[in-house]
């Protein structure tokens, strides 16, 4: 493991609560329940907003499903649909699906299509829309403190690398994925806040090509930092219990 931004952090995060359970139970004789509120709501307001994106991701898979036309590519179901522009993404809790775009499959060759099927089934299969959403909130929550924003959005593109990775190992090249990429509206679509998402990713293909045919290049093994904060707070509020 060698994500040490990311474990100091956390520790940071017990360290200051208990800090603060200990110091407010001496100001104020006894209330240091007062952090271990702050912690509840804050776990609960994560919640609250990975509800909502999950939320409005079904709204939006029932709008493209109306209108889409269903694929198969070697045992890979898909959907094809107008409503998309040029983009691929997976939407679904239960039953996740990938959609790609009308024009998007136009845009793209054969192989490039083949690319971006491998990588948007691997989404599918390890439900990292539903860890994107965990992490999106996250930065909702907490973006404006740099470190913990860095290591956020490193951990988003961690899961797109890792999507590439596994394209990669089916048969796809990196230049391939590369040219997908640019074909697509993808950059639009996650917004500015997450701009450097796809500078992230598109480094990690051009190491691969640069090195190809030798394995492609380690990213930092990041901690599931989606999940990770959640244990912590309840660490943090236990601790309160047991240090005051």
């Amino acid at each position: 493991m060698n994500d040490r931004a990311g474990i100091v952090t956390l520790a940071a995060v017990v360290l200051t609560s208990l800090a603060s359970c200990l110091l407010l139970d001496t100001l104020l004789d006894g209330h240091y329940f007062v952090t271990e509120f702050a912690l509840g709501a804050t776990g609960i307001t994560w919640l609250g907003l990975v509800a909502r994106d999950v939320l409005r991701g079904r709204a939006r898979e029932a709008e493209l499903a109306r209108r889409s036309s269903q694929r198969t590519w070697r045992h890979v179901v898909w959907c094809e649909t107008p409503d998309l522009d040029c983009d691929a993404v997976v939407m679904g809790v239960l039953r996740p699906r990938i959609y790609v775009g009308a024009d998007f499959v136009e845009r793209l060759t054969r192989a490039e299509l083949e690319a971006v099927l491998r990588h948007e089934d691997y989404h599918r299969r390890t439900r990292a829309h539903l860890r994107a959403a965990g992490l999106a909130a996250w930065v909702v929550l907490f973006g404006r403190v740099g470190i913990v924003r860095r290591i956020l959005v490193e951990r988003l593109a961690g899961l797109e690398v890792a999507a590439d990775r596994h394209a990669i190992r089916m048969g796809s090249s990196a230049p391939t994925i590369a040219r997908a990429l640019l074909k697509s509206d993808h950059k639009v679509l996650i917004g500015a806040a997450y701009s450097s998402l796809a500078d992230l990713r598109v480094e990690h293909l051009l190491g691969a090509a640069a090195t190809l045919p030798i394995a492609v290049p380690p990213l930092v093994n990041r901690l599931p930092h989606e999940w990770t904060p959640i244990p912590t707070l309840i660490v943090a509020a236990a601790g309160c219990q047991y240090v005051v």
